[in-house]
């Protein structure tokens, strides 16, 4: 017994009979047998079968034709003609008219068993695809970040909502109305060429490059775009997002110049300098240390600091830095140079970021100014520094 039920729709009650004894016998339920095409569609709402079975030349005002089209446009739900005869004329008609097929006078039942079965699973398949499509539909729209749709020569289909608010648009019929092209948004030509062989490729992933918003201000966008593997009715061949990376790219340039700022500062100074991260990993050097550590700034970066420093740099298990970890203080320590011999002061300040939060600290080794009495020697109870092979 199948759980899908079957409208029927046939003016003729010897044939209307047949029909639903077969139904039946092929295990659907009747919702109904009607008489006209008018009753149908006032009805087709009330009953909701799974399909209909429509004779086509009815009694009444309206044909089967007439009729299945309405249902069509309606409800979507699949109809099968029966007719006698199907002449050009007709055949024109039922082509346009959204039926699965159409059974000839007189009814065999292997034929039904067949027509309803496939137009059955026809109506499934759609079902799902519409359902998946629905659910797309939805996810493109609540997005917070901008998603576009292409056609297969790269003009825009479709922007969600995010798309319009990102380049400055009141709508997304705004944005649709001005935005025709995704390569034309792009503040420099090279940018707009990445682009266009990215269609060629059918793929673009994580690109970085300002484009121009509605007012002709820039906005930094990362920018993805994947190639559909079929394109659909609306001819969409490409779907792609456009994220404003705008706030993290000005972070990065005021990041880039704040530290270049401090590496001419350091740089100016002939302490030896280096700041470094919690892990006491190296951010940046300065060229006094880097000439006595006998490595370039370049290199030095994301090295630990007793990898790269000379002997009086890296106290090890007596570094000020241990304390500034645990209070968020600055500290100092004296030392003595195991290559020179001279005093020292190993001194950490506290790094922080432009939000204020504690990303590292500014380590300093500096000389004490020496007297011509002052002798350092073996027994002096300065902490030396462990020395660095």
């Amino acid at each position: 017994m199948h759980s899908e039920s079957i409208l029927i729709v046939e003016d003729d009650p010897t044939n209307a009979l047949i029909l639903e004894q077969f139904v039946k016998k092929l295990g659907y339920n009747v919702n109904a047998v009607i008489a006209t095409g008018e009753e149908s569609i006032a009805r087709i709402n009330e009953l909701q079968p799974n399909l209909v079975l429509m004779d086509i030349n009815l009694a009444g005002a309206i044909d089967g034709i007439v009729a299945a089209s309405t249902i069509h446009q309606l409800s979507n739900i699949p109809v099968i003609y029966i007719t006698a005869t199907m002449g050009d004329a007709t055949m024109d008609r039922v082509k346009t008219s959204g039926a699965r097929g159409f059974i000839q006078k007189p009814v065999r039942l292997f034929d039904l068993q067949i027509q309803i079965e496939l137009a059955l699973y026809s109506a499934r398949l759609e079902q799902r695809l519409r359902a998946s499509e629905e659910k797309h539909r939805s996810m493109f729209e609540q997005a917070v970040i901008g998603m576009f749709t292409l056609t297969a020569d790269g003009h825009v289909s479709d922007v969600n909502k995010a798309f319009a608010t990102m380049l400055g648009y009141a709508s997304q019929r705004e944005a649709r109305q001005y935005v025709q092209r995704i390569d034309a948004l792009f503040y420099e030509e090279k940018d707009a060429d990445v682009f266009r062989e990215s269609l060629a490729q059918g793929e673009l992933h994580n690109f970085e490059a300002p484009v121009l918003g509605k007012d002709g201000n820039v906005v930094w966008a990362s920018i993805h775009l994947q190639s559909l593997n079929n394109s659909n009715e609306a001819g969409i061949r490409f779907e792609g997002s456009m994220l404003d990376i705008t706030a993290r790219r000005e972070a990065e340039e005021l990041s880039a110049r704040y530290m270049e700022l401090l590496k001419r500062t350091i740089n100016s100074m002939t302490s030896q300098i280096a700041v470094l991260d919690l892990d006491r990993n190296i951010i940046l050097i300065n060229d006094a240390l880097a000439q006595i550590a006998s490595i370039s700034p370049e290199e030095a970066v994301g090295k630990q600091c007793h990898e790269v420093s000379p002997g009086n740099f890296c106290l090890q298990d007596c570094c000020p830095m241990t304390e500034l970890l645990k209070d968020g203080c600055a500290h100092k320590r004296e030392t003595v140079d195991l290559r020179t011999g001279k005093r020292c002061l190993t001194s950490v300040s506290p790094f922080y970021d432009q939000s204020n939060e504690l990303i590292g600290c500014v380590h300093v080794v500096s000389e004490f100014p020496q007297t011509p009495t002052q002798t350092i020697n073996g027994n002096d109870e300065l902490p030396s520094a462990p020395k660095i092979s």
